[in-house]
């Protein structure tokens, strides 16, 4: 990310979507609903591997491939390993705008 303008577009829109998105997938995962979640995980895989967080998006890429197989069973496991890499890559990107406003 190399303009520092686009580059903080980018992180501000990941911290601020990331959130509600993994919360409308989730309602997803507990309604059942295979359709919403595949298009759920697929934004939040896109948005994740935008600003290069690998494993968050890998993460989302399983639950979109069990949300688009309608293989839901044990998708909360992949759904909990999701939010652990939410929360890295939140770290993360608080980690890289401090750094940016101390430069």
């Amino acid at each position: 990310m190399g303009i520092p303008s686009l580059r903080e577009a980018m992180l501000g829109a990941f911290l601020s979507e990331i959130r509600p998105r993994l919360d409308r997938l989730t309602r997803a995962l507990g309604a059942g609903d295979g359709e919403l979640v595949r298009s759920e995980a697929h934004g939040l895989r896109v948005l994740s591997g935008t600003i290069g967080a690998k494993a968050c998006a890998e993460a989302f890429g399983e639950l979109e491939h069990r949300g688009e197989r309608r293989a839901l069973e044990g998708a909360v496991v992949a759904l909990r390993s999701a939010y652990v890499e939410v929360i890295r890559a939140e770290e993360q990107v608080s980690i890289l705008r401090e750094e940016r406003m101390a430069a």
